[in-house]
């Protein structure tokens, strides 16, 4: 859902937009070859990481792994939306506030969103 855009939406003004943003400041040059989708990922999973290893005080695989599991519902970054897990699911993002379908994917707009197809 973070990733794509209803009609009616201001261009740049979604969760991706401002994190791109954001990114390109931090890396200069570098940005060019990032991908700021795949970068959103790799952020979201950190501070996930990072707020299940403070609230443990541990980095045990299986405590980190519960821990996710009972508060991932709770965990906002602001970036690739809503994350979910549970004991049987560890795709963070499979929950239908995360996944929309979009079209005309390859015209990205000019903030990198992509045209959402429905639930507008």
């Amino acid at each position: 859902r973070n990733w794509t855009y209803c009609p009616n939406d201001a261009v740049g003004s979604g969760q991706l937009p401002r994190f791109a943003e954001r990114l390109k400041a931090a890396e200069g040059e570098n940005y060019t070859k990032l991908n700021p989708l795949y970068a959103a990922w790799a952020y979201d999973a950190m501070y996930l990481a990072k707020a299940a290893m403070e609230a443990t005080k541990s980095v045990d695989g299986p405590t980190l792994s519960k821990w996710i599991e009972a508060n991932a519902k709770n965990f906002k970054t602001g970036v690739s939306g809503p994350l979910d897990a549970s004991a049987n699911n560890h795709f963070l993002m499979s929950g239908t506030e995360t996944i929309v379908l979009g079209i005309e994917l390859d015209k990205p707009r000019s903030d990198g969103l992509y045209k959402r197809a429905a639930g507008c």
